[in-house]
């Protein structure tokens, strides 16, 4: 379990990151995820919020997917 903790934090740091919050404040990030946190489960945010991310976290991975391929190809 110890292991799994490190990697977690990286990849959620990533997902900051991949959201285009690497430059804002400490504050201000912490903020909004007690703000977040508060929300309940069943507001309809979360589900937005959910659908949003799960659509970039796709659009990603089919990116990468198509990378890899040009790059078995010998495509540059």
């Amino acid at each position: 379990m110890a292991r799994k903790a490190p990697h977690r934090l990286i990849q959620r740091g990533g997902l900051s990151d991949l959201a285009g919050l690497q430059n804002m404040d400490d504050g201000e990030f912490l903020g909004a995820l007690l703000g977040m946190s508060k929300v309940p489960a069943d507001d309809p945010r979360r589900s937005e919020w959910k659908r949003a991310g799960d659509a970039l976290l796709a659009e990603r991975a089919q990116s990468k997917k198509k990378n890899g391929r040009q790059k078995e190809s010998g495509a540059q």
